[in-house]
């Protein structure tokens, strides 16, 4: 019965290990994915940012307009950014 039990926990453990290896793999894949779409987003908030600076002395309402729906992509791209920093954090394995 005693070699049951060893064989039926070496078994666990080699599962267990499998599901380990296998969280790594997402987490560094996870990582990747979101260091992918992070780079181009970042560029795209500091370009809105930049647009808004150029614009600051808008004087046509047509102008104004413009600098208003800059704002809410602004917004969007922070709140894209802040669930990305969210994902992240989660995909991340816990240390210790």
């Amino acid at each position: 019965m005693r070699r049951a039990e060893m064989k039926a926990e070496k078994k666990t453990n080699h599962s267990i290990s499998a599901v380990d290896n296998n969280m790594d793999s997402i987490a560094v894949m996870a990582g990747k994915l979101a260091h992918e779409i992070k780079n181009p987003l970042n560029v795209i908030y500091m370009n809105l940012q930049l647009l808004q600076e150029e614009w600051q002395e808008a004087s046509t309402p047509r102008e104004r307009r413009l600098l208003q729906k800059m704002a809410i992509l602004k917004q969007e791209a922070q709140r894209l950014r802040d669930i990305l920093d969210d994902f992240l954090r989660y995909a991340r394995p816990a240390s210790l």
